[in-house]
């Protein structure tokens, strides 16, 4: 929570200019709704662009996100092998 609050600039923090760069897209993706920036997806949803990430392993999944704009973050974590992305998603947009 404490890098998704550095992420969104809810605090001053000497590594605020370095996330911000790694927010900037760098590279288009086959998805049109979907770009890379340094370690994050930068996604259209809805409407609303989300800076997202997510993963899995052995049986855990998890999600981070936030919407800049609206300065509103979420982290979902599960003890499942089922896809989450979607209630993060949800959570940000509603």
């Amino acid at each position: 929570l404490k890098f998704l609050s550095a992420n969104l600039q809810l605090k001053s923090s000497p590594f605020n200019q370095a996330l911000q760069k790694m927010q900037v897209v760098q590279h288009d993706t086959n998805l049109p709704e979907m770009k890379m920036a340094i370690g994050w997806h930068v996604v259209k949803h809805k409407e609303t662009e989300m800076i997202v990430h997510e993963g899995g392993t052995g049986g855990f999944r998890s999600f981070i996100g936030f919407v800049n704009k609206k300065k509103l973050g979420v982290v979902v974590l599960s003890n499942s092998e089922n896809d989450i992305s979607d209630i993060g998603f949800h959570l940000l947009d509603e």
